[in-house]
């Protein structure tokens, strides 16, 4: 997890045994208006999951 301009980002990313057969989860919250985003990946992109904005 990290904070950027005040927004909580997270990313859940395949364990090294599973990183070329899983898929990763990244996601956000802003607490200043509410906003949430979570976005599972639809490629296999191993342990290389983006950061996505709120």
């Amino acid at each position: 997890m990290r904070i950027i301009g005040g927004s909580l980002t997270f990313r859940a990313m395949p364990v090294p045994v599973y990183q070329n057969a899983g898929f990763g989860v990244s996601g956000c919250f802003n607490p200043q208006n509410g906003s949430t985003r979570v976005v599972e990946q639809t490629k296999r992109l191993g342990r290389v999951i983006p950061y996505v904005n709120c």
